[in-house]
């Protein structure tokens, strides 16, 4: 029998505040983003006067899990703080001159009496590369950043992707962090963190994207244009992630054939995706996976690393190898 797990380590707990006052009205918005692979809670705490509590199958009130009784053996897995984008590792070789400042987009706005817009995007702006690529990377590195803010509000034509929720209200709200994995004066590594949801606060998603480019020539690259997509590399992964994380129903509950689908860079099971950032003395693989079944659904993010050494089997002859190594 399938143990049902309440919580897995994906990344900590946090908790994103914010009070506008548009138009008049002082809307207080809380996101609570248990940022796990199973059971997720998300409670925006309006203050209209209705329980936003959550349930178990059983009616039993599920709103605070981390304050709950469960076992140590209910909480499997890594402890979530070793999970934080702010904890993953950071490498910067010998001798680099190439710097980064963070920017941020931000965007508060009221849709009408039935909706609202938060936009707070943080992403990486280089200096000190060859100036015909430095704006370009510039450009790639916030457009990563931007993809939910673009493709649920600042694209029109995106616009149509919103849902609202059950009682007809309208949430658009991206939060966007990011930790350079790797930097020096020929290569960057950036992985971003994207907390959002698209019209509907019932569900949200906690999404990892990276952008890794070749500074001498803008080149980006994607998982599925350096390595081979095959199964005995979606096997690997998945046994790599079993290995870090102990057994989650989430690992296994995507199959062997949409790993292989998913490295050869297309998206699976409710638009779940894997990619790649650069390390040290290697590469991390990582899945983002929006798992919806009839018990919950499960969002957000698991890394695997990979040596070089390790990836010889799989890698093929992209010139990302040659740069990398």
């Amino acid at each position: 029998m399938q143990k049902k797990m309440y919580s897995t380590p994906v990344v900590v707990l946090t908790i994103i505040g914010a009070c506008l006052t548009l138009i008049g009205n002082c809307v207080s918005v809380g996101v609570l983003v248990k940022k796990a692979a199973t059971a997720i809670i998300s409670d925006y705490s309006l203050d209209d006067g209705y329980d936003y509590g959550y349930y178990d199958e059983y009616g039993n009130d599920d709103s605070d899990v981390y304050g709950s009784d469960l076992s140590e053996e209910d909480l499997q897995g890594v402890d979530p703080s070793t999970e934080a984008l702010s904890e993953i590792p950071t490498y910067e070789a010998e001798g680099t001159t190439v710097t980064y400042q963070m920017e941020s987009y931000q965007l508060q706005k009221k849709l009408g009496d039935n909706g609202m817009v938060l936009l707070d995007v943080q992403y990486p702006v280089i200096s000190g590369t060859d100036e015909a690529q430095t704006d370009a990377i510039n450009e790639m590195l916030k457009d990563q950043a931007m993809v939910s803010a673009d493709n649920y509000y600042l694209n029109v034509a995106g616009q149509s992707n919103v849902k609202a929720g059950a009682d007809g209200y309208i949430y658009i709200i991206s939060e966007v962090t990011y930790q350079v994995t790797y930097l020096s004066n020929d290569f960057i590594s950036v992985v971003f963190e994207d907390n959002y949801c698209a019209g509907d606060y019932d569900t949200h998603y906690i999404d990892m994207r990276a952008s890794n480019i070749d500074l001498t020539t803008g080149k980006s690259y994607e998982l599925n244009q350096i390595v081979n997509a095959d199964s005995d590399m979606a096997k690997d992964f998945q046994q790599r992630l079993d290995d870090k994380y102990q057994y989650n129903e989430v690992i296994y509950g995507i199959d062997t054939e949409e790993y292989t689908s998913m490295i050869s860079g297309e998206k699976e099971r409710d638009d779940s995706f894997m990619g790649f950032y650069r390390t040290e003395d290697g590469i991390q693989l990582y899945v983002t996976f929006h798992y919806f079944v009839d018990e919950g659904s499960s969002v957000g993010w698991f890394t695997a690393p990979y040596a070089f050494e390790d990836m010889k089997s799989y890698q093929n002859d992209s010139d990302f190898w040659n740069i990398a190594q």
